[in-house]
């Protein structure tokens, strides 16, 4: 993972919409029929950076964000989550 953060450079950052789809076989909401929850949309970014000490990270932040015609899920926080990479 190191050797590809170099090699494109180490700034960058991905941005995903989520929401959630329910199906259920025993109420008989089935995969074809599955459903959005109307109040799950949230906004999961991903951020890499390398430290003055030359450790590498990858920063991940999840906030509510209507999508997909959905609204607004709810979180409990909106901190960011940093996990080093160790290869």
């Amino acid at each position: 993972m190191k050797q590809i953060m170099d090699y494109y450079g180490i700034s960058g950052q991905l941005v995903l919409d989520q929401y959630i789809i329910f199906s259920c076989d025993r109420c008989e909401i089935k995969e074809a029929d599955k459903r959005k929850v109307m109040s799950s949309g949230f906004e999961i970014k991903h951020t890499v950076s390398k430290d003055s000490n030359g450790k590498y990270w990858i920063h991940t932040r999840k906030k509510g964000n209507a999508n997909n015609g959905v609204q607004t899920g709810a979180i409990t926080t909106t901190s960011t989550y940093d996990a080093e990479v160790k290869n």
